[in-house]
């Protein structure tokens, strides 16, 4: 088996670090595992290849911006 080419971690600061998580985790690959710690959204991550890896954080900032936009509205 091939080792992955990409790992990291992102870390978020949030006002709602719990509305944030709840919004991307059931949108999680099985090679991204998130948690929220210390107040912040953190992801860790591994990938096969930088596209796929671009792609998918990208897909997760999005997902981030509307939850704390839809929270803003909510408080």
């Amino acid at each position: 088996m091939r080792e992955p080419e990409v790992m990291g971690k992102l870390e978020l600061e949030t006002d709602s670090p719990e509305v944030v998580y709840g919004a991307v985790e059931p949108d999680n690959l099985p090679n991204i595992k998130t948690e929220v710690t210390d107040g912040k959204v953190v992801f860790r991550y591994t990938f096969d290849n930088i596209r796929q890896a671009i792609a998918s954080l990208d897909d997760i900032l999005k997902c981030v911006d509307v939850a704390e936009e839809v929270d803003s509205l909510w408080k």
